[in-house]
């Protein structure tokens, strides 16, 4: 993690970020949040919640990734043929790396991972 810190730029990184307007409260005081609702039909109606759009050239600006370097084509290419473990999946190898072998359920694995 050090290393990282060091580098120009993360190898096979990039960051796509949306920006838009929150959704407030009905008296227009409060900003809406993933909390304050469990239904997530509810997310999407008020716009706590947007579906992305699909990657393309006209919905992202890629223009300023640049050339890719040979090391991040290999790395590339070794992380496309790597299994995709769910993050429980994942946060039960690393309970299992401290020695701790339970089940917990997702409620408590989230818990756990935070």
């Amino acid at each position: 993690m050090k290393k990282m810190n060091t580098l120009e730029r993360l190898p096979c990184a990039s960051l796509m970020v949306r920006i838009v307007r929150a959704p407030l409260s009905s008296d227009g005081l409060r900003v809406l949040g993933t909390a304050d609702f469990e239904d997530k039909k509810e997310w999407l109606k008020l716009g706590i919640w947007k579906v992305r759009k699909k990657y393309s050239t006209a919905t992202y600006n890629s223009a300023h990734v640049g050339v890719l370097q040979e090391t991040e084509i290999e790395l590339f290419s070794s992380r496309q043929q790597r299994v995709d473990y769910t993050i429980k999946e994942q946060g039960q190898m690393l309970m299992s790396a401290e020695g701790n072998s339970r089940e917990l359920s997702d409620r408590d694995m989230k818990k756990y991972i935070m």
